[in-house]
């Protein structure tokens, strides 16, 4: 008696998939269990399915749904607490809103700029703690380049600015 084996890729395909799974800002290990023959979430380094520990580590990003793609306006309210949480100071070189500086034999004030600090180009992420009150010339600066960390965006503002150690204030 011969049997015919029904060969399904897409199944063989999910069985093989772990990876990152991207709802709106929220990124989330996603994996195929075997045992449930159905997705699962991993939490804690389990699957929440059945429990079983994950065995295969994400191997890529893959986008579950988008988040809102409009900016959201910070209201005052909002500009005032990240005020206060920075202390009236930039984000990135630490310099006192309202100071003045010579930049090439020109005075200039310092002013308050809203800047995302994950650029929102990238992330689309429009929270709370992804607003940073910096300087003009910082936010000028940083632009939209990504940095590994918040470190790494000071060094390279110091070097802007031409300081060789960071402003302590």
């Amino acid at each position: 008696m011969i049997r015919v084996l029904r060969f399904s890729w897409g199944r063989l395909q999910r069985r093989a998939m772990t990876h990152y799974a991207v709802y709106g800002n929220v990124t989330i290990v996603r994996t195929f269990c075997e045992e449930c023959e159905r997705w699962s979430l991993v939490l804690d380094g389990e699957k929440s399915c059945c429990g079983k520990e994950l065995t295969k580590e994400p191997t890529y990003r893959k986008r579950m749904s988008c988040p809102e793609r409009k900016r959201q306006p910070l209201t005052p309210t909002m500009k005032n607490a990240i005020s206060r949480r920075q202390g009236g100071r930039c984000y990135y070189c630490r310099k006192k809103m309202g100071e003045c500086f010579f930049v090439r034999c020109k005075p200039i004030w310092l002013r308050a700029h809203y800047d995302h600090i994950e650029p929102f180009a990238y992330s689309q992420n429009n929270s709370l703690d992804n607003f940073a009150m910096s300087c003009q010339l910082c936010n000028l600066w940083k632009n939209d380049r990504m940095f590994y960390s918040v470190e790494e965006v000071r060094t390279y503002v110091r070097r802007k600015w031409g300081e060789k150690t960071p402003r302590e204030g």
